[in-house]
């Protein structure tokens, strides 16, 4: 029996035995609760490049020069909790999507999320459709900021024949809602550990249509520091025999951020293997940094993001690029954001390098 092969099976066998083993409570009736939010993105191109629809985005239409795009997204979120005879905490999330398909230009509303879990004093056990151990468990400047850095993949093109997609710059791969199974120890001494595992070949999520099953692993740590908060984040994704050589395509990442008097600091360095659709041997990396600040209603920040991709035989590609963003609280649940993002993306192939400027303005309201 192979290594991954029986850590899934210790796992499988021990939340099951641990869900006899709590005291008997009298249970009380599940209780319903209903939240979500709607976004609404106006982008201007303020350069010369087409953009390009990502995967999973709603078509931006975006256009040359000056030209204006709008897109909205939002999500209605139904989640049930329950306690069994026996102590035994349940639970049960929907979550309902608005524009989340290109092809019908963010008309279509559909379900996203689905899953069931169960929790005690030996962990949680989480099953169905819902972001993995790594994707959920990260200290990155993506936490921290008013505006998406991927609006400018999406608005204006940011990418060459390498340097393509947020995994590139943004993440690593990982198994987005595919159904799968995932593990969450107890927080001991500021510590926790996750485990997801999605079993099925064919899963589709940011990593495609593979040929194997995928595993999530992430161990978090937070703890206060002079006063202020620190987190710290080291998680990894491993895709079975989906390496262009035919090996498993591994990535990691390591992120931190310190919070402290309104002021908070992020970053995450992200080394993102081989691409699926690559050359054998390529090599991707990514760092990132990020700084805002809080004081009531409002919130601004910077942050810097540089990726880097080793290509085999060939000169390397590098993208850059840095967003300067604020947001206002209007109160009630409404905020309204804005960011300009500059971009320069280095690709080795002249004709596929490009650089520009995309504004953008958010209205989100949470409910």
């Amino acid at each position: 029996m192979t290594f991954k092969k029986s850590l899934v099976l210790t796992t499988a066998l021990t939340a099951v035995g641990a869900l006899a083993a709590t005291s008997a409570i009298a249970a009380g009736k599940p209780k319903l609760k209903i939240s979500g939010y709607q976004e609404t993105f106006f982008a201007m191109n303020l350069d010369r490049v087409a953009g390009q629809t990502g995967t999973g985005t709603p078509t931006m239409n975006g256009g040359g020069d000056g030209s204006l795009t709008i897109l909205q997204y939002g999500e209605i979120r139904f989640k049930v909790k329950g306690k069994t005879d026996n102590g035994l905490k349940w639970g049960v999330r929907f979550e309902s999507v608005a524009g989340n398909d290109a092809a019908t230009n963010g008309k279509k509303v559909a379900s996203d999320e689905a899953h069931m879990w169960v929790q005690g004093s030996w962990g949680r056990l989480e099953i169905g459709g819902q972001d993995g151990a790594a994707d959920r468990v990260r200290e990155s400047t993506k936490n921290d900021i008013t505006i998406d850095q991927r609006f400018a993949a999406v608005v204006a093109d940011t990418r060459g024949t390498r340097l393509r997609g947020a995994e590139d710059y943004g993440s690593i791969n990982d198994s987005s809602d595919d159904t799968k199974l995932t593990y969450w120890t107890p927080r001991v001494s500021g510590f926790r550990g996750a485990y997801s595992y999605v079993p099925s070949a064919g899963a589709r999520g940011s990593v495609g249509t593979n040929a194997g099953s995928f595993h999530e692993g992430s161990v978090s740590y937070k703890t206060k520091v002079n006063g202020g908060k620190l987190r710290v984040a080291l998680r990894g994704t491993i895709e079975d025999a989906a390496a262009p050589d035919g090996s498993d395509l591994e990535a990691w990442s390591v992120g931190a951020s310190y919070a402290i008097k309104g002021f908070k600091v992020s970053t995450e360095y992200l080394d993102t293997g081989e691409r699926r659709a690559g050359t054998a041997g390529d090599e991707g990396s990514a760092w990132d940094i990020g700084v805002s600040y809080s004081q009531g209603p409002w919130k601004v920040g910077i942050a810097y993001w540089d990726a880097q991709h080793e290509v085999s035989g060939a000169s390397d590609d590098e993208y850059q690029q840095i967003l300067i963003h604020g947001a206002y609280s209007l109160g009630g649940g409404l905020t309204i954001s804005a960011g300009l993002i500059s971009f320069d993306n280095d690709d080795s192939t002249a004709a596929n390098a490009t650089d520009g400027e995309v504004a953008v303005v958010k209205l989100l309201a949470k409910f």
